[in-house]
């Protein structure tokens, strides 16, 4: 595997170097994930990409192999994304700084802006020529990302012209004998790839759902699956809104819903704080909708373009009165598009709304990865009532399963009333009834309880007993799964569960892991440790007397080196801690 890290300021067209090499790679079949990552600003600021590609599918993104940096006043601000080893090879168009200078012995200064205006008259292109130098490093054929800098241009010949004239002439620059160090590894059996992104992945299932109604407002980092929406649900007969706040937003989708039709919106953690009121309507009117909280770092408008996995509380718990609700946490591209065809089909058969926590990380880091989009799912659709049930229709009639059937309004004889007041199983007001009260509590409970013992939303990697159990969730997932692969590569005893469910909580599943491992760590990213909470208010019975959190907030993602530095930690501890210890 070869990681560049690409760093430059407004202007510089690193996201477009990382683009071109990308999709030349994926081209010719090799894996690919690439992080974007900007500052928090309108106008202006840095960027950087960091690219990993490899002959093999990627869990995990390791150390820099190669940072090319274009401005290293913006290093600075993603220095903790870009750290530099002894082995990092760093690419300047400039001398470096001293306290990096004494980082690593490995570099290169190229004048790339003076190159690209001598030889090209074109300062903008700068970044095409940077891309020629990296794909010729990395063993890429200039076919392919000739083929991509044409896709780009198509429209402007004249730029095209100097862009490709620019890429030549990267291509012929003289690297250092690191060359080889850097070159991608042959690929031995090719396979066609995709280029997705998290968020572009749920938008593609949420259509195969049979979703038809989208409303939502623009916010960092969910606003690509309202563009996508914008763009796609035409092409199905569906229908987009732009709702003028994310209250509305849920309202419309509501109403979609309550009208007969499969509905999504998507927001962050700022807008899910307002959709919470209306949150709390689906619930008591048990309407199947679906709402994506691709999260970011808080709180308040906190780090827009960062990841964080810090609105699981606000998933679970948000709103008032008791609220059960539904909520999924997908921890790659492929449970990105599986779990948002389970969320439409959990949110019509249970009648419910379900909540998928996606983050930053998952939402917009672009892969090339094996198409996983032509997978036949099963399509499930809400229970409407029969024909003798229409006779004395009670909407929210108490059956053994709990689930009642969902009359399309319109029906002859399927006339009810819905409301946010406690009802009866008519649908009519019962709020000054305690038995009601009572009933329709425990009909939005125990409906949701045989999901908590689904083991195809909860999966466990490695041995049936092990000396350290890990658990994590989301993104963060990645990394640990990568690590847990290493320490059993190395005869270390562990094993890894990755729930994507969890409300209502996976009990069962969780039990059975704790009690089977002598240790445990929990991973993820944020600051208080919210799932381990969890953990702890439905497992604590079991839980081993050794424990480590590793918690992290701020967007820096997990590493699997660091992982495995802890986890070795207290792999002798296992066997002989008796007392309960809690590590951060």
């Amino acid at each position: 595997m070869i990681t560049i890290g690409i760093v430059g300021a407004g202007g510089d067209g690193v996201v477009s170097i990382g683009e071109i090499l990308l999709k030349s790679a994926a081209a010719e079949c090799y894996y690919g994930k690439m992080n974007k990552i900007y500052d928090a600003v309108i106008k202006g600021g840095g960027s950087a990409v960091r690219l990993s590609l490899d002959s093999e599918e990627i869990v995990s993104s390791p150390e820099l192999d190669l940072l090319v940096c274009l401005n290293w006043e913006q290093y600075g601000n993603f220095a903790a994304d870009f750290e530099i080893s002894a082995k990092t090879f760093i690419l300047s168009e400039k001398d470096l700084p001293p306290e990096i200078a004494n980082l690593s012995e490995s570099r290169q200064i190229v004048p790339f802006g003076e190159i690209v205006k001598d030889k090209v008259g074109e300062k903008l292109a700068k970044n095409v020529l940077i891309a020629g130098l990296l794909s010729s490093i990395l063993g890429l054929s200039a076919d392919s990302a000739k083929s991509v800098i044409s896709r780009k241009f198509s429209k402007k010949p004249e730029i095209l012209e100097k862009n490709l004239k620019a890429f030549e002439i990267g291509r012929e620059i003289d690297f250092n004998n690191q060359s080889e160090l850097l070159e991608l590894k042959t690929i031995l059996s090719p396979r066609p790839k995709i280029i997705i992104h998290g968020n572009e992945a749920m938008v593609l299932a949420a259509l195969r759902a049979g979703c038809k109604f989208y409303a939502g407002y623009p916010i960092t980092p969910a606003s690509e699956i309202m563009e996508l929406m914008m763009n796609k649900l035409t092409e199905v007969k569906g229908v987009f809104i732009q709702s003028e706040d994310e209250i509305a937003a849920l309202a419309m989708v509501i109403g979609s819903s309550f009208a007969g039709g499969k509905a999504m919106t998507a927001t962050s953690g700022p807008g899910f704080s307002l959709m919470t009121e209306m949150l709390g309507l689906a619930i008591g009117c048990e309407m199947p909708v679906v709402i994506v909280n691709v999260q970011r770092g808080g709180p308040s408008t906190g780090m827009p373009t960062k990841s964080e996995q810090s609105d699981l509380n606000q998933a679970v718990y948000g709103g008032h009165g008791d609220g059960p609700r539904v909520v999924l946490a997908p921890y790659d591209l492929k449970s990105c598009f599986r779990l948002t065809i389970e969320a439409f089909n959990i949110a019509e058969h249970y009648q419910t709304p379900v909540i998928i926590l996606s983050d930053q990380h998952l939402a917009q880091t672009v892969c090339s990865v094996d198409d996983f989009t032509k997978e036949e799912f099963k399509i499930i659709e809400r229970r409407e009532p029969a024909r003798e049930e229409l006779k004395n229709y009670k909407r929210y009639l108490i059956t053994p399963d709990y689930i009642s059937p969902m009359a399309i309004p319109g029906t002859p004889g399927g006339e009810y009333q819905t409301r946010g007041l406690t009802h009866n199983e008519k649908g009519g007001p019962a709020s000054a009834s305690y038995e009601w009260q009572k009933k329709m509590r425990e009909k939005l409970r125990k409906k949701l309880q045989p999901l908590s013992e689904r083991s195809d939303l909860a999966g466990v990697f490695g041995p049936k007993s092990a000396k350290v159990g890990i658990i994590s969730w989301g993104s963060s997932a990645g990394a640990a799964l990568a690590a847990a692969g290493e320490l059993l590569e190395k005869g270390i005893e562990v094993k890894i569960l990755i729930p994507e469910i969890v409300s209502p909580f996976p009990e069962k599943i969780v039990n059975e892991f704790l009690k089977s491992i002598k240790a445990l760590v929990t991973i993820e990213m944020n600051d208080s440790g919210q799932f381990f909470d969890q953990v702890k208010i439905h497992s604590y019975k079991h839980l081993p007397p050794t424990i480590i959190q590793i918690n992290r907030c701020g967007g820096k993602m997990f590493d699997k080196k660091e992982i495995v530095k802890e986890i070795k930690k207290i792999s002798d501890l296992a066997d002989d801690f008796k007392a309960p210890w809690y590590g951060v």
